[in-house]
């Protein structure tokens, strides 16, 4: 297996794991990453800032947030399969810019809904950025690092 491809399989591992972790917190019951992610890619449709008395009225900007903060997701997963399977590599690189853009307005909703980021929520920023940027990781990696321990004496 390649150095590329056990990074790509940590990151997924770390990313996939996150979702059962505790994700944000404060609360008297833990938030777990995957109610997290199924509330943030459901929830946009149920109520809108147009929607008179709904929870998103007058907060335009946390409503976008928590759509990017739903898409980030499937939006990740399809950037990590075109980006393995070395299909379509101008979408895929789109794709990752547009991942890592979106990242962050997972903080506007911890900001407006008074929440801090927990464990679950670092492992699965960490486990995003280990699947997408494997390539680019290997690349920056001294050789000896990633060779084998047999062949580094023979080199």
């Amino acid at each position: 297996m390649t150095p590329q491809r056990k990074i790509l399989w940590i990151g997924l591992s770390i990313y996939a794991t996150s979702f059962f972790l505790t994700a944000v917190g404060p609360s008297a019951l833990p938030i777990r990453g995957y109610f997290c992610a199924a509330f943030a890619l459901v929830q946009p449709l149920q109520s809108t800032p147009l929607r008179h008395g709904g929870i998103y009225e007058a907060r335009r900007l946390e409503y976008f947030a928590v759509i990017a903060s739903g898409w980030v997701n499937p939006i990740f997963l399809i950037a990590t399969i075109l980006n393995s399977t070395g299909l379509h590599q101008r979408s895929a690189k789109v794709l990752k810019t547009m991942v890592v853009v979106m990242i962050p307005f997972s903080c506007v909703v911890f900001h407006y809904e008074h929440f801090y980021p927990r464990e679950g929520y670092f492992l699965w920023v960490l486990g995003m950025l280990l699947a997408l940027f494997a390539d680019e990781l290997v690349q920056l990696a001294p050789r000896n690092v990633l060779q084998p321990r047999g062949r580094a004496a023979e080199n």
